[in-house]
């Protein structure tokens, strides 16, 4: 195994050893909790990205004439796939939190639609909440039933089940 098929492994599980040590966690409610977290995975990030740019410009040790561009290559293959993979069950561990959440605060979320729960309140303003909107979105209510539901205005929805919707305002 050449030095840059080593580096493309090495990319890999720093990536994922890196965000299973921040899954072993729980998820903290508090963004200051989440400084600790965010600079261990800046610093994954800043180290698989120099080398990948470094791979892409070094020979490996035992380069031939076709798997040359491949070997070059694998590092950033490597890491391309593992942010898209990781991105991909980050989303998914998201949606799957936010629904736990919403079990948790049924009896909030319960009534006449729509009806909402602060799911994360941001410093100093904005955040998410968890809005009952059974085959509407959110984003098609008035302002003023918006504000009613968050305390802020409605930017952003996602679409957590037929009945729920997780939705930024700020």
């Amino acid at each position: 195994m050449n030095s840059h098929r080593k580096w493309a492994l090495a990319i890999v599980l720093i990536l994922f050893g890196v965000s299973a040590l921040l899954a072993i966690q729980d998820r903290p409610l508090n963004p200051f909790e989440a400084i600790t977290g965010a600079l261990l995975s800046a610093l994954a990030m800043l180290i698989v990205s120099v080398a990948v740019v470094c791979t892409l410009f070094v020979p490996a040790d035992a380069e031939t004439g076709k798997l040359r561009i491949l070997d070059r290559s694998l590092p950033a293959i490597a890491l391309i796939a593992s942010v898209a993979l990781l991105s991909l069950i980050d989303g998914l561990y998201s949606r799957y939190d936010a629904l736990a959440f919403a079990a948790d605060h049924a009896d909030d979320l319960a009534g006449p639609p729509p009806q909402s729960v602060p799911y994360f309140q941001g410093i100093p303003d904005g955040g998410s909440a968890i809005i009952a909107s059974p085959g509407r979105n959110p984003m098609t209510f008035s302002a003023e039933t918006r504000r009613r539901l968050t305390s802020g205005d409605i930017h952003s929805c996602r679409k957590l089940d037929e009945k729920l919707w997780l939705c930024g305002f700020g």
